[in-house]
Order: structure tokens, then C-alpha cells, then sequence
């Protein structure tokens, strides 16, 4: 990096290094037009003393004029009279409070205007002015014009340039007393500090209050390389300072605020909030965690993780929850599932109920359970009954109130169980996939995404693709499916918002990374080996969750800044 930029080093870290390039010319002329940050005086009668302005009618004896002790010996009869009368005059002692840590707001266009070139003016803009708050011990905040609350504190290049729109505002005040920028082509009515970018030939003219600036640019592939691919390749790098145990597993709860780790055969349950915490917090402990019998399968029950485990003597599956225990004959030709690096699936189906009690029936627990061989069982806890419904790539998906899984043919098999009592469950299977372009065959490899109870993203390899897509109410086929061309390994996929397309979630080593239908994009880089990963979290706020070799756990944004919510050492937290 040259002399020119060794002072913006801090804030070019990650960018790509033909955007750097770009900006050794256009961020210290940029830096000169807005000028330094000047902070306002705030006066107060009680505050420190900040020197002399002015005359005043009173005030201490030592800061008396020095005509008026002149006049004293010339005249003392007029001194007295004038101190008598309070015409005497002092020197007005100044007092400052300091005033608060400066707010710079930044509103920008993201319209058809400023499409193009301009966004990469925007972005030097956004540097420079959150740069010159920074060195006055202040904040700059910043918002789309057309989505302008809330104001965004971090500043992600990725973030800011997926912000475009079709949208043209005309008027907008924005709100409050701190400086406030407006950029746009032309001044908005009713801003208060305009900021004007106009695209010329070969040049982009830039007007701020301190005077305009005219910036070179490059040719249009290099700008289209750089709007494309504004980050380096090489991610944030998080370095852990302690060690312990590896993460064998980790799955998300389907609503997504917990996330369970397995050890071995035992399970921890922690809560992720929805912000930032310091602290990580068990909120579900396994009801089996101490003994050690072998795990077949984890699930929930409401809000209760719930485990099934074979008995001392092997002869029953005992199911256990926080006020569930209750057992069935073992069928013998059930696969206990391999430790494959995931926690093995369990669903418990609600409203069946058996006759024998005066208010009408009691609770009839039924599962759903998938073996080691990949085949879905069907398990009558009551009824101690258990049998093979059928071959599975999944765990059991549960999906707008219906239960189902989906075959290695790809067909969509779901699970109505039947109001009737001591009938059989109804199976429906559908004709499989959906007539999609470029989807054949049966998926090689199958994820599922859970977004919340009502929907589920399914990401299928088939042949050389990776295709993500929604189940939708169990229909044959993907809906609004997504292709994507990769090698690297997948942990998972998050389905399109309006702010955000769809990406699937990868991990190469240390690395975890997101890939859109526009490219690879680096989310967070480690110091040890990510040996297990999921994706989950709320449908608002997806999240990755990363094990590593050296037992930290770390649960991260996939859109957001990327620094974890949640960081911890797996085997320092107890239950």
C-alpha cells in the first residue's frame, strides 16, 4: 500500500485490492472537500472555566477592570458611586461543558440516478465522512433514502451495495439536530447538507459543502469488476485464545432459538439470543445428560429437547423430556445411527389419543425416527408398536403442521396421522420433484434449512449442482428454486428475502464463506479447523453455526457483519 493510503489502512481492511487502488486518488481529495468535523460549544454557567468573552455587570473582585481600579485612585468618590449603582464593569468569565460525541448521518440515494459509477463515489463518501467522526470521537450512521430508518453503524461494502432500488424520493427532512449529509444526482427538497454526484465522461463530479471534486475514472469493466466483487478474497480472521475439546455436532431447534451441540452421546441445548451476548446460556439440558447409554435420535417436544436412548439391557427405547419418560420394545432390525458429525432426528407428532379416560383420552405419543441405514420408522410408544415406512435422505421435516421426509428418488413422501383411533398412519407420497430447468435425476446429497416451523429450505446436490429451494405445503418440487455451480463443501443454504438473494453456505477449511447466483463472498475466517457447521436461526436473522477442532462454538450472522453473536469454548460450559 502506498504512503498516500498507509493512513486509511484501517478502513480499507477487507476491500478488494483493485477498489484500494481505485481510491489512493479519490479519498484524501474527498477527505479535503468535507473538511474536519467542528465541534459545537455548549456553554454552561456550571462547567469548567474556558477563558474570557465579554464585559458583564458583576463578577469577582480580580477580574474588576483594570479603568475602573484607574479610577479608584483618580477618583474615589466616583468608585464607590459606580459600585454602588453596579455600573462598574468585569471581565465575563467563559464556561464550556463539553459537548456530546459527535453524530454524523448520512443519507444516500440507491435510485436508477445512481446506478453504477456513482455507487462507488457513495461508498468513498461513506469512508471519508465515517473516518472524520471517528477522529472527532464520534459515530457516523448511514440509510438508504428510500428506507431511511433504521441507520446503519457498521459499514459492509456488501451490505451497502445490495441496497439498490427502483425507487425515486424527491423530499426528504432528515430528522434531528446532528450534521446530515444528503447524497443524491441533485439536491433533495428539504435536506439539510447536500452531497451531489453526477456522472460525467470518464470523470465523476462530486459537490459537498466544502466545494466540488472531480474524480477519474476507471474503464467500465473495471468499475463493473469492482460493484461485482468489492471485498478481498481473504476473510476477517478470528484468533481464539483458548482451547478445548473438539465439537462433535451441532443442529438447530426448528424455531431456531436454540442451538444443540453433542458430545459424544450427551446433548447441550444453548439459547441464541437475538442480539449480541458475552455470556453463553444453557437453556435446555439433555434429561439423559450423565448417563451414558448410546444416542438414537434427538428432537423437541414444544419447547423441551427431548432424547430417545436404549434401555441398560438393550431390550426398550425409553423417550425422555422434561415431563416425558416412557418406553417400547426394541424392533431388532433398527440401525442405531453412525456418528457422522450430525445429532440423528426425531419428531413427535401431536393430537392422537387413546380411549381409557373419563375426560375422553389420554395423550398417545407417536414419533418419527430415522436409522443408521436411512430408513424412517414409524414408532407407537402406547401402542408399543414400530415399523419401516420407508427409505429417507432427511431427518423428519415438519412443515406447515404436516410431518414428511423425502426419499433418495426424490420423491416427496408426507405423514398424515389419522384422527381415527387404532388406524394406521396414511402415507401420501407425490409424483417427486417438481419439471424444473436443469433438474434431473435423484439429489446425491440433501441439507435441510430449517427457516421456522411454517417452511423449510431443502439444498439438493444433484449431479455437478447444488439446487436450493422451499418445499411449499408439501407439494411435488422445489418452489422458487435456485441453481448453483460449487465444489466446495455445503453446511447449508438461506432462502431470498427482500433484502437479500438466496445463498447457499460453505466451508473450506478454516473459512466460511456465502455463495449467491453472483459470485463467493467471505463471511468469517478461523484459526482452527471448522469441523462441523449448521445453518438455522430465525427467518429475520439466519445464522451459521461453527464447531472447531479446537472446541470454540461460534454462531454468526450469514447477512450481517461479520463477527460472531455467540462465542464460547463447547467444554467449559456445564449444564
Amino acid at each position: 500500500m502506498s504512503a498516500t493510503l498507509a493512513e486509511w489502512v484501517r478502513w480499507l481492511d477487507g476491500l478488494d485490492s483493485r477498489l484500494v487502488g481505485l481510491y489512493e486518488d479519490w479519498l484524501p481529495r474527498l477527505r479535503a472537500a468535507f473538511g474536519p468535523w467542528r465541534r459545537p460549544a455548549v456553554r454552561d454557567p456550571d462547567g469548567d472555566p474556558d477563558g474570557y468573552g465579554g464585559l458583564a455587570r458583576r463578577g469577582r473582585w480580580e477580574q474588576l477592570l483594570v479603568t475602573e481600579w484607574a479610577l479608584a485612585e483618580a477618583v474615589p468618590d466616583e468608585f464607590v458611586r459606580r459600585a454602588a449603582m453596579r455600573e462598574q464593569l468585569f471581565l465575563k468569565l467563559e464556561r464550556q461543558l463539553p459537548a456530546a460525541a459527535p453524530v454524523t448521518r448520512v443519507w444516500l440515494d440507491c435510485g436508477p440516478t445512481q446506478l453504477g459509477a456513482p455507487r462507488l463515489a457513495h461508498l468513498a463518501i461513506l469512508l471519508v465522512l465515517k473516518r472524520r467522526a471517528e477522529e472527532a470521537g464520534g459515530t457516523m450512521l448511514w440509510a438508504p433514502l428510500h428506507d431511511p430508518e433504521p441507520l446503519y453503524p457498521e459499514l459492509d461494502p456488501l451490505h451497502f451495495l445490495s441496497r439498490r432500488t427502483t425507487a425515486l424520493v424527491e423530499r426528504f427532512v432528515p430528522p434531528g439536530s446532528d450534521e446530515a449529509f444528503v447524497v443524491a444526482a441533485d439536491p433533495v427538497s428539504g435536506a439539510k447538507s447536500a452531497v451531489c454526484v453526477r456522472e460525467g465522461e470518464g470523470v465523476l463530479r462530486v459537490e459537498t459543502p466544502g466545494g466540488a471534486v472531480d474524480l477519474v475514472l476507471p474503464d467500465m469493466a473495471e468499475v463493473a469488476r469492482a460493484l461485482s466483487s468489492p471485498v478481498a478474497r481473504a476473510a476477517p480472521r478470528l484468533v481464539q485464545t483458548r482451547s478445548g475439546t473438539e465439537v462433535e455436532a451441532l443442529q438447530w431447534a426448528p424455531s431456531g432459538g436454540a442451538l444443540v451441540e453433542r458430545r459424544g452421546d450427551h446433548l447441550l441445548a444453548y439459547a441464541v439470543p437475538r442480539g449480541a451476548r458475552k455470556r453463553v446460556k444453557v437453556r435446555w439440558a439433555d434429561p439423559w445428560y450423565g448417563e451414558a447409554r448410546p444416542l438414537l435420535a434427538a428432537g423437541w417436544k414444544y419447547q423441551s429437547l427431548c432424547t430417545l436412548r436404549q434401555t441398560e439391557d438393550g431390550r426398550e427405547w425409553e423417550l425422555k423430556a422434561r415431563d416425558l419418560s416412557i418406553r417400547t420394545p426394541v424392533q431388532r432390525d433398527f440401525v442405531p445411527p453412525a456418528r457422522d458429525g450430525r445429532v440423528p432426528g426425531l419428531a413427535l407428532l401431536p393430537g392422537r389419543h387413546l380411549k381409557g379416560s373419563r375426560h375422553g383420552g389420554r395423550s398417545r405419543t407417536v414419533a418419527l425416527v430415522r436409522d443408521g441405514a436411512d430408513q424412517m420408522w414409524f414408532v407407537d410408544f402406547q401402542g408399543r408398536e414400530a415399523r419401516v415406512l420407508g427409505r429417507t435422505l432427511t431427518d423428519p421435516i415438519v412443515a406447515q403442521g404436516t410431518y414428511g421426509w423425502v426419499r433418495p428418488d426424490g420423491g416427496i413422501v408426507r405423514l398424515r396421522p389419522s384422527v381415527k383411533l387404532g388406524a394406521p398412519p396414511e402415507c401420501m407420497a407425490d409424483h417427486g420433484y417438481e419439471e424444473v430447468p436443469g433438474l434431473v435425476g435423484a439429489p446425491t446429497e440433501l441439507l435441510q434449512t430449517p427457516r421456522d416451523d411454517r417452511a423449510d429450505a431443502i439444498a439438493a446436490r444433484i449431479g455437478g449442482s447444488w439446487w436450493l429451494g422451499q418445499v411449499g405445503g408439501w407439494g411435488p418440487g422445489f418452489y422458487e428454486a435456485a441453481r448453483f455451480d460449487t465444489q466446495h463443501r455445503v453446511v447449508g443454504g438461506v432462502l431470498s428475502t427482500t433484502a437479500h438473494p438466496s445463498c447457499l453456505v460453505e466451508v473450506v477449511e478454516n473459512e466460511v464463506w456465502r455463495r449467491t447466483t453472483r459470485g463467493r463472498e467471505p463471511i468469517l475466517a478461523l484459526d482452527s479447523p471448522i469441523v462441523t457447521a449448521a445453518v438455522g436461526g430465525r427467518d429475520a436473522a439466519p445464522l451459521v453455526a461453527l464447531g472447531t477442532a479446537s472446541g470454540w462454538v461460534h454462531v454468526v450472522p450469514v447477512w450481517q457483519a461479520s463477527m460472531p453473536w455467540l462465542s464460547f469454548v463447547a467444554s467449559e460450559v456445564k449444564p
